[in-house]
């Protein structure tokens, strides 16, 4: 069991840290890169705000756009507001994103030109954008600490149980 929380326990965290900080930094690139990308037209095909609740009941609200847009005579179809653009608890926050986009509305589609299937409305880093990295590097952190700190303390119980120390001792003089 010792081993499984010094040494496993930390390596979980290292590895999910790892691949959620990777996966950020990967959509930091591309939210980046969107800047410079070009622009079709392109038009609302659908604006709602979809609620979706996880195994354990627990809700959130999304926005789910959904625009059309041609490049090189290929119609495509596409879901991005922007990179980084996550559900929330409050529903208001998604709605505030439908009603920019209704239904119908023309928009100015920005798409890869490498991947002509990549597109987003708002292009750029935005806050939001920077969550997933943020919380993959807290992961990363954490399983390093717990890597490092971890050992040292299950040694040190160890050396202190083999020296026959069980605890803290306290004595008391009765009052007399």
């Amino acid at each position: 069991m010792n081993f499984f929380f010094s040494r496993v326990f930390p390596l979980i965290f290292l590895c999910v840290g790892a691949g959620i900080l990777f996966a950020g930094i990967r959509q930091v690139v591309h939210a980046s890169s969107s800047d410079d990308w070009p622009s079709v037209p392109g038009v609302v095909r659908s604006a709602s705000v979809e609620y979706e609740t996880d195994s354990d009941g627990a809700g959130t609200y999304r926005a789910e756009v959904l625009y059309g847009y041609s490049v090189e005579g290929v119609e495509q179809l596409a879901n991005r507001v922007t990179f980084g653009d996550f559900g929330s608890s409050d529903p208001g926050r998604a709605q505030r994103i439908v009603n920019r986009y209704p239904t119908g509305t023309e928009v100015d589609v920005h798409f890869d030109p490498a991947d002509p299937t990549r597109a987003v409305l708002e292009p750029g880093v935005h806050g939001s954008t920077w969550l997933l990295p943020g919380f993959g590097a807290i992961f990363f952190l954490a399983g390093g600490a717990m890597a490092v700190f971890l050992p040292r303390a299950m040694r040190r119980k160890r050396e202190r149980a083999a020296d026959g120390y069980d605890g803290p001792r306290y004595e008391y003089e009765e009052a007399g």
